[in-house]
């Protein structure tokens, strides 16, 4: 690996404490023009390996397989939630320092060039299809913690991108879960059963609407699965979930899929 200049390495220093959305919030490069706060080779990165994998819009999950659909939720029936998933790209070594320094290191300004990627290689809206984008809440303690939900910010950017508005005062998460980061699937699952509701002014909203249930991640579903169901069963017409990043899955010769 070439070894940067020093002259580089000050630049980058520079431009991180004068200027830091010129530095790319995943590896510090220089800034692209086109989505400022990403640099150039890591956007060049996630597109290609989006364009080298296959993708499943039931479950959500990046993978490399000849098969048509996605072997490991082909009769898994708790995504009938949602009619689909839409991913910009795959949750790797690339895309996952840029969505961390947004979600856990207050890297804000990385809201707009990721909407405007997801913006480009998804048709999110459908041709004003859906109504409204709904972000996925937080808990009022991680929001105190936190300062800001990334969910929510990311909506609100790709309203810039799209014809819809975002809903903000639907989902409200009512129970306080542990960290999923280092959770199972089916750990997941269980912590977040019931963890979701609709608010008393979002019910009357939700009936007969399609709506976008937007978050910053997608791995083992769990999450979207919570949301949506609450969501329908307060009559919401349709669900789709948009994310900027999905996690992979690999499968073995008896198509059991593990998720990385």
């Amino acid at each position: 690996m070439k070894k940067k200049s020093f002259g580089k390495q000050l630049w980058n220093h520079w431009c991180d404490v004068v200027f830091p959305t010129l530095s790319c919030g995943g590896c510090g490069e220089k800034t692209s023009e086109t989505y400022v706060g990403i640099c150039d080779f890591c956007v060049e990165a996630m597109v290609e390996a989006r364009m080298n994998h296959e993708f499943c819009s039931r479950c959500g999950s990046f993978y490399a397989s000849q098969f048509m659909s996605c072997p490991s939720c082909f009769q898994d029936t708790r995504h009938r939630y949602y009619s689909k998933v839409q991913s910009f790209c795959i949750y790797d070594e690339v895309s996952a320092p840029l969505v961390k320094a947004f979600k856990f290191h207050r890297a804000l300004y990385l809201a707009e060039p990721m909407a405007k990627l997801m913006a480009g290689f998804l048709d999110i809206d459908e041709d004003g299809r859906f109504d409204s984008i709904v972000p996925v809440p937080l808990h009022r303690r991680r929001y105190r913690e936190r300062g800001y939900n990334q969910s929510l910010l990311l909506a609100k950017a790709l309203v810039g991108f799209s014809s819809l508005a975002v809903a903000s005062d639907i989902l409200v998460k009512v129970k306080d879960t542990p960290s999923q980061t280092t959770l199972s699937g089916l750990q997941r699952r269980n912590a977040l059963r019931g963890a979701y509701d609709v608010t008393e002014q979002g019910r009357e909203a939700v009936e007969g609407r399609r709506l976008i249930l937007l978050d910053d991640v997608i791995t083992t579903g769990a999450t979207a699965i919570e949301c949506a169901k609450v969501l329908k069963h307060y009559g919401a017409k349709e669900i789709k979930v948009v994310t900027f990043a999905a996690g992979s899955r690999k499968f073995d010769g008896n198509f059991n899929g593990t998720l990385s």
